[in-house]
């Protein structure tokens, strides 16, 4: 998955008639961890994934273990 190239990882691109890069598509994460994952720094971007799973554990901690399960059965 790293700066990988696939389906909705395009670039965010300046709007034409303003000048402004167009919103992030809140709605689509697989695109937004892409981008962040092409613009931050590999340590930035570590630190990061660390602050979302500290988020899932504390808010979400159903999917938090089973995310953990995930990665486990995985390696």
């Amino acid at each position: 998955m790293p700066g990988g190239s696939g389906a909705g990882q395009e670039e965010v691109a300046e709007q034409p008639e303003t000048g402004q890069p167009k919103r992030l598509p809140y709605d689509n994460p697989p695109y937004i961890v892409h981008h962040l994952h092409k613009k931050m720094d590999p340590a930035g971007f570590v630190q990061g994934a660390r602050v979302w799973m500290q988020l899932l554990r504390e808010e979400h901690p159903e999917e938090y273990s089973t995310l953990l399960k995930d990665l486990v059965d995985d390696a």
